[in-house]
């Protein structure tokens, strides 16, 4: 399941980034021997992972594909079927039916999809509902509210019989800790104090907003695509702190009690609409494009014939040990 989903994830983050799509995707023939397919509807030649119309996707192809874009064999054959349905609609609809070569058929794809770009563009300008969408969506870096960074140290409740004993422990790492502002002295002061048989766990944690939201300002964190959720009762009382390198009276989540240090506060960041329009426009285009193709892929797998064999790990792997 959780690989399934994980597939269906990236396929759609493929289509949506649709200027990268068809980047030398196309199959060339057939070289060494592999192990026969088996077929999900019909027969398929040894070396064969699928048939798309009148292309046939070889297992070193797909293999390929898979190591240098980095990508499950899974993923990489679904790509390389989704690939070879628009170049076979492309030269269909450029060229008609007929056997061509691997460039023009590329090249007859590409040509598709810059119609696809040239029909999202023709809708028109982005709209305020397009741009709010987006906004919201990117919402760390065009509409994000106050946060802050914290250090704690909390005592686990692992138990019923845990919660006094764990909110003791807690009120003497607070006396332990008050009035220090450094993160290191809070950390060997807290680390100090004994708990017994209770879990302590002091530590860093990423910016937060007030509803427990969490931040991260460098674009390439991949922590950005599902960011963490904090506890609503920490995230109000690490707000509630006044300043920076102040602490949280002991404070309870499902978690445990925790002690809070403040260590940095980050002033919210928010764009109109009109000053956001220029700058989306050319991303709101890209998704424009990207649900176009999506659509149109969903139609050509309703009417082009497909073949897959089931066995696709067993062959792109017979190429990567090769004879």
């Amino acid at each position: 399941m959780g690989e399934s989903i994980r597939v269906a994830d990236e396929r759609a983050s493929w289509v949506q980034s649709i200027g990268a799509a068809l980047c030398g995707v196309l199959i060339g023939a057939c070289s060494g021997p592999s192990p026969q397919a088996t077929s999900s509807s019909g027969s398929l030649k040894p070396g064969i992972v699928a048939r798309v119309g009148s292309q046939e996707l070889q297992a070193e192809f797909v293999a390929s594909v898979a190591a240098r874009q980095g990508l499950s064999i899974t993923l990489a054959s679904e790509r390389a079927v989704a690939e070879a349905l628009l170049a076979e609609a492309a030269t269909a609809r450029f060229e008609g039916s007929g056997l061509l070569a691997v460039s023009q058929r590329s090249a007859h794809a590409r040509a598709l999809l810059d119609e696809l770009k040239v029909t999202a563009r023709r809708a028109g300008p982005p709209s305020d509902s397009e741009i709010g969408k987006l906004r919201d969506e990117r919402w760390m870096d065009f509409d994000r509210p106050e946060c802050v960074r914290t250090a704690h140290a909390v005592v686990m409740v692992k138990t019923d019989a845990d919660d006094v004993p764990a909110k003791a422990a807690a009120e003497r790492i607070a006396e332990a800790v008050r009035g220090v502002s450094e993160p290191e002295r809070f950390w060997e002061l807290a680390n100090a104090v004994e708990t017994g048989a209770l879990e302590k766990r002091i530590e860093g944690l990423p910016l937060l907003t007030a509803d427990g939201r969490g931040v991260f300002l460098d674009p390439a964190d991949p922590r950005r695509q599902r960011p963490s959720r904090f506890d609503p009762e920490f995230a109000r009382a690490a707000h509630a702190i006044a300043a920076v390198g102040g602490q949280s009276p002991v404070v309870k989540s499902p978690f445990g009690y925790h002690v809070i240090l403040l260590l940095e506060r980050v002033a919210p960041q928010h764009y109109e609409l009109s000053r956001l329009r220029g700058t989306l426009a050319p991303e709101i285009y890209d998704q424009r494009s990207g649900k176009l193709l999506a659509e149109l892929l969903a139609r050509l797998e309703r009417e082009t014939p497909v073949e897959r064999a089931r066995n696709v790990e067993e062959l792109t792997a017979s190429v990567a040990r090769g004879p």
